[in-house]
């Protein structure tokens, strides 16, 4: 009896041992959580194993995680399963259906115009100066220019037709701005200059024959030309009066008016208009050219775009847009989306991997855990198999104490 105290004592104590040794070792992955000094000198097994490489582990998670179970070929597949044509068209629907109950509401409609107006305006302030060079060098060149004008004007001589009004207008400012009185005046001082009076002299004695050829003896025409010049040119109320009398007395409006009322420009040469179209190309050209910049800013002020785009905004109504239409956009993008990414998936998979570099977010996600969360996570996984380490310590030191038992006896 005395030798059975001593065939226990093995196996307790070995399984003791085994079942301590264990959990001790289990507990010292994570315990300490945090570094232990004395005297300034940081103890041994100071943090745990796990908070000391929390760091690697983290690599070594994110790359585990990144490279096996979610690799790119993973996001492919996925992507693929997810975004069929079904999918495609109810995510459009939906799309589509809460743009349309976003502009149903007059305070978020208002909100927008005003942004719209907004970002165009800026938009419209930083593109002037490049639309402006762009227009300068290659949009209204001499080609374009004359490409625009053959159309505007084979239209305008096919349908051209002078009205009563259009040429009583043309008229009255022809006779209000050109031919006034004093502007006459001017002209006929000019043509009557002392080079040009003997040149009217010589012209008249070579065509004018027979008896009127008799007058130039009674006549004396250089004479004439010129006192009519002194008188012109001195007596400027006198001279305008007669002028306008006998411009009344000629009824050169009414003369005008009937003449620009019988114009009609498909009876003209089609060299004339050629010509014509050229000239006005020419100076259409020249005068842009130097003017571009006075031109475009002026001319973006006086359209208003920004208020323009906010009154149109404002005035939409999706409830004016037909049943059909709806439908037809919905399919249309709806194509349009599954077409393009048939085409392009993968590549927008391969950046959209790249932007959210998954393996840094997922390494940097675990290193910001806390000891003792890394503690709970793996505990909350492992912590059966953790166990049955530790009963499997004393299980094997238990086997062991009793081996020694067994030799006891044979000894």
């Amino acid at each position: 009896m005395s030798i059975l105290p001593q065939l226990l004592v093995p196996p307790v104590v070995g399984a003791f041992l085994g079942y301590f040794t264990n959990d001790l070792a289990v507990r010292m992955l994570f315990h300490p959580l945090e570094a232990k000094y004395v005297f300034g000198k940081k103890l041994p097994l100071t943090p745990g194993l796990i908070p000391a490489e929390q760091e690697r582990l983290a690599e070594r998670i994110a790359d585990l995680i990144v490279d096996t179970l979610l690799t790119r070929d993973d996001f492919q597949s996925l992507a693929q399963r997810l975004l069929t044509p079904e999918r495609l068209e109810q995510a459009v629907n939906f799309s589509v259906d809460v743009i349309q109950a976003e502009f149903s509401h007059t305070q978020k409609l208002h909100a927008l115009s005003d942004d719209i107006a907004d970002a165009l305006s800026a938009l419209i302030q930083r593109s002037v100066p490049a639309l402006t060079q762009h227009l300068a060098e290659k949009s209204l060149t001499p080609e374009r220019i004359r490409y625009i004008l053959d159309q505007i004007i084979d239209s305008v001589i096919q349908n051209f037709q002078i009205t009563p009004s259009m040429a009583e207008f043309i008229t009255q400012h022809l006779m209000d701005l050109v031919l006034t009185p004093d502007h006459v005046r001017h002209s006929l001082i000019s043509l009557l200059t002392p080079t040009n009076i003997a040149a009217i002299d010589e012209m008249a004695k070579t065509r004018l024959e027979g008896k009127y050829s008799v007058l130039l003896f009674f006549i004396n025409l250089p004479d004439v030309l010129t006192k009519i010049r002194i008188f012109l040119d001195t007596e400027t109320e006198q001279a305008n009066a007669m002028i306008e009398e006998i411009v009344d007395l000629m009824g050169l409006g009414d003369i005008i008016q009937r003449a620009i009322l019988r114009f009609n420009p498909r009876e003209m040469a089609w060299e004339d208009i050629a010509g014509f179209k050229e000239s006005l190309v020419l100076w259409l050209n020249d005068y842009l050219s130097t003017h571009y910049d006075v031109i475009i800013p002026q001319l973006v002020d006086k359209m208003d775009v920004p208020s323009l785009v906010r009154d149109m905004v404002r005035r939409f109504n999706p409830d004016d847009i037909p049943d059909t239409i709806i439908v037809r956009i919905k399919q249309e993008t709806g194509r349009f989306l599954h077409r393009y990414l048939e085409d392009n998936l993968f590549e927008l998979v391969e950046r959209a991997l790249e932007m959210a570099d998954l393996q840094s977010l997922i390494a940097n996600k675990i290193r910001t855990f806390s000891p003792a969360r890394m503690e709970s996570i793996i505990l909350e996984v492992s912590k059966k198999e953790l166990n049955m380490i530790v009963w499997f310590g004393g299980l094997l030191g238990f086997i062991i104490g009793s081996i020694q038992a067994g030799l006891l006896i044979l000894l």
